[in-house]
């Protein structure tokens, strides 16, 4: 038997003082187990087997690194599968202790003036538009990727204005611009060119070159991390930042999960690094949409363990999944569940915290987001406009589907709400207004009935009307009304409520009943007018 050499030695404790440090430097930091790391390890094994051949043959030695490698591989690969790990992949998410949520009760009648109309293609046409409107800066600069966001009480659209061609580049260097879109209002597009008094300099964005390069210049600072998800949002006082999800496996080198959120800011390079509990408020996404989905169907698949044969309480999540935002304007990913064997039926819905990945599951039967938009296309098939992926919504306290239609153009020329409950009522009008009306009346004139929670009280008033008005809509008369003492609320009613409507003129005292909540425009649910007598 050969005697090792000295060359060998201390190559071999060289190999071993790195991975002491590696594994020191993952420990301390708590940040991933990177690709170096893995590289290190089979370095090790590599020089393991180099020094066994120093009294072992060659063939032999070919034969054991080949037989090593494959078993470590097929052991990695073995030991991180669910059959070992199948509770681990369901526990990924985390499950509400409230198994019997109800959607009415839950989430709050939504205010129709918070209504998100504008999906993001549609906000890429709006700034688009009003690029062209400024030549200047349609010619050198162009939108990359939007990404929506709470701002200041209302939801947009946010995104960098990056380099449109290499002369921009070279001449530039920065841009001085980034654009919002209302989400819930087409025409409110503006361009945002300084923060308070000093001018915006975006330097680091995703068409950059080189070491500007917003990826390149991330990761030549610091390769040890796993990143994804970079979105781009503004903080309260308009700065502009990345927001980067950074993550690590969980399941051995299986399945990862966010434990860090980086916060780079573009104009200057500062970057903060924050645990996931101590995430800055403005920040709306820390949970990627692609980790939720993906760990949304571990959970429905192995919920009942790991079974290969069976399918009972398997369910997938559908095609698409949103981000939407309750009254308290926290984010959360929505997609809705079939059952592996339906297609165009829900069974439940799920709403997963961007944040803090809490999940709330609503059994709620109905109509999926595609069988929805189907449903609303079918009803103005002859314009051939296109529906947006729908939101949900609580309307009327039904679970309502709301989407946008589109022309070829994609631009909103009507709006469309179908219910989750019956396919069958479908509105689609000109304007959200008109079509909360029809939705409303379609749901009255149903089998379905409202069913406001203890969040909503029903009000009884009875004052003096002071101000009356007719709206004719089609074939329905529409009334509205401002009561004497309650000016800060407009009733509105057909004539289906009570036909002493059509009689009642200014100073008619009257009794009004109606539910208490945000809305300044309010539906009567009873009326009468105490000057008639009939």
């Amino acid at each position: 038997m050969k005697k090792f050499s000295l060359k060998s030695i201390w190559f071999f404790a060289i190999v071993i003082a790195m991975l002491i440090f590696d594994f020191l430097f993952i420990f301390f930091n708590n940040i991933t187990i990177s690709f170096y790391n893995l590289f290190f390890v089979f370095i090790f094994i590599v020089n393991v087997l180099i020094l066994l051949s120093s009294f072992i043959n060659i063939k032999k030695m070919t034969l054991i690194i080949s037989s090593t490698l494959a078993i470590l591989i097929l052991a990695v690969f073995i030991s991180t599968t669910p059959i070992f790990h199948s509770k681990d992949y369901k526990n990924m998410i985390l499950e509400n202790a409230d198994t019997k949520a109800v959607f009415s009760k839950d989430v709050t009648p939504t205010d129709e003036t918070k209504i998100r109309l504008v999906t993001k293609e549609v906000a890429e046409v709006l700034a688009d538009k009003k690029l062209w409107e400024l030549w200047a800066i349609w010619s050198t600069t162009k939108i990359w990727e939007f990404s929506v966001q709470k701002f200041q009480n209302n939801i947009y659209w946010f995104a960098p204005l990056e380099f449109r061609g290499f002369w921009s580049r070279i001449s530039m260097k920065t841009t001085p611009w980034y654009v919002l879109v209302s989400a819930t209002n087409p025409s409110d597009v503006k361009i945002i060119t300084q923060v308070w008094e000093n001018k915006l300099k975006l330097k680091y964005l995703k068409s950059s070159w080189f070491f500007k390069n917003i990826w390149t210049h991330a990761y030549i600072k610091d390769p040890t991390k796993f990143r994804t998800d970079w979105t781009f949002e503004v903080d309260d006082e308009w700065n502009p930042f990345y927001a980067v999800s950074i993550y690590k496996p969980t399941i051995w080198f299986s399945w990862f999960d966010v434990i860090w959120v980086e916060l780079i800011d573009i104009q200057t390079w500062i970057i903060k690094y924050y645990p996931k509990n101590e995430v800055p408020k403005w920040v709306d996404r820390i949970e990627p949409e692609e980790f939720i989905d993906t760990q949304l169907w571990y959970y429905w698949e192995y919920i009942k363990w790991f079974q290969w044969f069976t399918q009972t309480w398997k369910f997938k999540p559908t095609t698409w999944m949103s981000l939407v935002f309750d009254e308290n304007k926290n984010s959360k990913w929505f997609t809705s569940l079939t059952s592996k064997s339906a297609d165009q039926s829900s069974i439940w819905f799920v709403l997963v915290d961007t944040r803090t990945k809490q999940m709330t599951q609503y059994q709620i039967s109905g109509a999926t987001e595609e069988a929805a938009m189907q449903a609303a296309q079918w009803k103005v098939q002859q314009f051939k406009y296109t529906a947006t992926f729908p939101t949900l919504y609580n309307i009327w306290w039904k679970a309502t589907y709301v989407m946008s239609m589109l022309d070829s153009n994609k631009y909103i020329k009507m709006v469309a709400l179908v219910s989750v409950e019956d396919i069958s009522i479908v509105s689609v009008w000109e304007n959200i207004w008109d079509a909360l009306r029809e939705y409303k009346d379609k749901i009255n004139s149903s089998w379905n009935v409202f069913t406001p929670d203890a969040k909503v009280v029903q009000q009884t008033v009875t004052w003096t009307i002071s101000r009356i008005s007719d709206d004719i809509r089609k074939w329905d008369l529409y009334k509205y009304i401002v009561l004497e003492n309650v000016e800060s609320k407009a009733f509105v009613w057909t004539s289906n409520v009570s036909k002493e409507l059509l009689l009642s003129k200014v100073w008619d005292k009257v009794t009004i009943t109606y539910f208490e909540w945000w809305n300044k425009i309010v539906d009567i649910q009873k009326f009468d007018n105490l000057d008639l007598s009939f």
